[in-house]
């Protein structure tokens, strides 16, 4: 009887051991949370969406070692500093020194709960022009200059003459000049598309920005100049994904550095890629 109450004591034992481990989690809701880290700003998420969030991280299987990846958010638990690049769905847990990748379905959603937008997926994009030495689909060239018809923005005719400085019409009204690059893509996620430019300014060594346009009200919705620090900035459009090009003035030499440009539901913002060298943040 001793020997069979003594076993029972060890099984119960064993169970709470067992039942402990289940509900000790490593991570708790997070007391700020969270800041993104190149704009220091408080994101608004709910507690349930935050609990999400916990959840996933108390059942990830995390690898230890640092990320490859430049956080653009963080969260601050009672115990953890933890890091997240949304682009990418990695996580990681600076106290600890351990990184989690998310599963495809898990980053999406954590990225719609951080209201993320076109951030690790596809931003429907099509090159009209790029240099003006690639011509995209449907676009034309001769000796006036270039013509397309773009579906994408209802059709609309543009037209552009031989020279990198002629001024751009679009539907016949003059736009604007020194487009080198010309892009359309549905940036803000909204469904419509944005008119994406790489531009040129001045002569001899000219100083190079982008800009883009909303095209129902023809507003420029952001623009990135060259700075006083002599770097230049064009649009690159590759993988399905618009980057950000740097590079000194005059474009003389290799890339220095990129980044994808996003928007994150309220405004644009560039997420440099750790492993180029850093000219200027933005």
């Amino acid at each position: 009887m001793k020997r069979l109450l003594a076993t029972i004591l060890a099984i119960c034992c064993i169970l709470s051991i067992v039942g402990c481990a289940v509900q000790d989690k490593t991570y708790e809701l997070p007391h700020q949370f969270c800041y993104t880290a190149d704009k220091l700003r408080l994101v608004e998420v709910s507690t349930n969406a935050q609990q999400r969030i916990i959840d996933i991280l108390n059942s990830a299987s995390w690898e230890d070692g640092h990320s490859d990846y430049e956080a653009d958010y963080i969260f601050y638990t009672r115990n953890h500093q933890i890091e997240y690049n949304s682009e990418n769905g990695v996580f990681f847990d600076v106290t600890r020194n351990k990184t989690f990748t998310l599963p495809e379905d898990k980053h999406e959603l954590v990225n719609i709960i951080l209201g993320v937008k076109n951030i690790g997926y596809g931003v429907p994009t099509r090159t009209i022009w790029k240099s003006r030495y690639y011509l995209g689909e449907g676009v034309t060239s001769d000796d006036n200059g270039i013509t397309a018809v773009i579906p994408e923005l209802d059709n609309a005719t543009v037209e552009c003459g031989d020279s990198i400085y002629s001024m751009i019409l679009i539907n016949g009204k003059e736009f604007i000049a020194g487009c080198h690059s010309f892009y359309v893509a549905d940036i803000t996620g909204d469904g419509k598309y944005e008119i994406c430019l790489s531009l040129s300014y001045g002569s001899g060594i000219a100083r190079q920005c982008i800009a883009i346009y909303d095209f129902d009200t023809m507003q420029c919705i952001y623009e990135l100049d060259a700075d006083e620090l002599g770097y230049n900035y064009e649009l690159d459009f590759s993988n399905r994904k618009m980057y950000v090009n740097v590079n000194r003035y005059g474009g003389v030499g290799p890339v220095i550095k990129r980044g994808s440009l996003l928007y994150d539901g309220s405004e644009f913002f560039i997420r440099w890629e750790s492993y180029l060298p850093r000219a200027t943040e933005q």
